[in-house]
């Protein structure tokens, strides 16, 4: 069964999301361990979004990589719902770094900490309300959609 938001309340516009990768203590699609590779991350280090469109657990997957394509685990589903409404507007890229690796130690699972900005250009400046109780989302000034 594919998830489904609940009511979120979110004030825009958004300059950054720090969220937690999901799935982290789990294998990959290729069978690969995403602890193994979460532990030799460094901070600062570039990975990237990538929307899966037909995942079987959630509308809105959006895994996220390291630079050689390893599926390091999930945005979390809230962050998700709202980068889709961001790329649905046409802003689509996003500087996504390793804030942080946390965990490791005493037997703990690694984890990490992730940064994400949308890159909004000053000629596309967006800026979107949302109200998931009644799905809606909309641009200021706009029509509801």
């Amino acid at each position: 069964m594919k998830k489904k938001l609940k009511s979120l309340y979110l004030p825009l516009p958004v300059s950054e999301f720090t969220f937690n990768i999901a799935g982290a203590s789990y294998k990959n699609n290729e069978g690969v361990l995403r602890q193994e590779l979460i532990k030799n991350l460094k901070c600062g280090e570039i990975l990237a979004l990538i929307p899966e469109l037909s995942n079987k657990f959630s509308d809105h997957a959006i895994a996220v990589v390291n630079s050689n394509g390893d599926n390091l685990g999930y945005v979390p589903d809230w962050v998700a719902e709202i980068l889709t409404r961001f790329w649905e507007r046409g802003v689509s890229d996003c500087s996504t770094k390793v804030s942080k690796i946390v965990g490791g130690s005493d037997g703990m699972y690694f984890g990490c900490v992730v940064v994400c900005r949308p890159k909004i250009s000053p000629a596309k400046k967006v800026s979107m309300s949302f109200d998931f109780t009644n799905e809606i989302a909309y641009i200021k000034g706009g029509k509801k959609k």
